[in-house]
Order: structure tokens, then sequence, then C-alpha cells
């Protein structure tokens, strides 16, 4: 029975369309609009709080269905810190302030397509935890991430339009 349904999964991967980093089926659109991850900038040592940005940003990228390893568009991040204090309780917090912003842009053309801000917190008891909690508060379903890529699409879209038409 196990082998039946062993055999059965294979013939099914197998035969099923499979479209990598969640893109559209529609030939023409998935050709068209997609978007890369920039590396975040602006966290000098903190791999970790990085890396999990960058995740977020790729999760949801592509829960738009516009993710790509390379493309002319890209997904930008700028990281400023905003404040960092140590609380005086017993024992010490830190509580981090960070701006992050957001900016769709065109590689080739050098211009900024659609921009979004977001300003978050973060406590714990090392400054680096702290900008882990800060940027963990950003999830890949946030409102303000997906109207930034929703309206950025519509601006690429509008962008491959304007160039069919001429």
């Amino acid at each position: 029975m196990k082998q039946i349904v062993n055999i059965l999964l294979c013939i099914n991967l197998l035969w099923s369309p499979l479209n990598s980093f969640g893109q559209s089926s529609n030939p023409a659109e998935r050709d068209s609009i997609q978007i890369q991850i920039a590396h975040p900038s602006g966290l000098a040592g903190q791999d970790n709080a990085v890396s999990l940005l960058e995740k977020r940003l790729t999760q949801a990228v592509v829960l738009n269905g516009i993710a790509s390893a390379t493309s002319r568009f890209l997904l930008v991040t700028d990281i400023h810190e905003l404040s960092s204090q140590v609380t005086t309780s017993t024992p010490p917090q830190y509580v981090t302030e960070l701006e992050i912003s957001c900016y769709i842009t065109d590689q080739t053309e050098k211009t900024v397509l659609q921009q979004t801000t977001f300003n978050v917190k973060g406590v714990a008891r090392t400054k680096a935890k702290a900008y882990q909690h800060a940027i963990g508060s950003i999830q890949a379903r946030n409102p303000k991430l997906k109207t930034l890529i929703n309206r950025g699409k519509e601006k690429i879209a509008a962008y491959y339009q304007a160039q069919k038409e001429e």
C-alpha cells in the first residue's frame, strides 16, 4: 500500500505544473513582472536581523507571486536606528526603535517606483536581540508591505504596457 501511495505521489509531482517562486501561470505576466530582493543595508554587525528581514521580504514577494532571483526591479531596504535605550530595570533591557524604508526600484532607469516606511520597536536583554524583535514584528502578510508590492506591480505593468504601445 505504501508503495502505491509513493508511486502516485511521484506521478503527481511529475505531471503537475511547478511554478518556481510562486510565479503566475500567465507566461506574459510571469516573464515581465518580477522583483528581486536586495540585501538590506544599514545594520552593520547585525547579520541575524538582516537575514530575518531578507527572509520576511522574500516571503512577502513570493506570496504575491512575483519573486525572482534576478530582475531589473529590486526591493531595496534601508534601515536606520532612531533610538536605542537601556532601561533602569533589573535585569536591564534594551529598547530599540528602527525605521525601515522599503523601495521598489528600476535598476536600468535608476528610478524609484514605490516606497513605504515602517517604524518598529524591539525590547530584549541584548541590543542584537532587540534588533531581531523589532524586525521580527514585520510579517510577510503586513498590509503596508502588501500595498507596496501591489502598487509596485501596477507601476511595473504600466511600464511594460507603455513599452508595448511604442
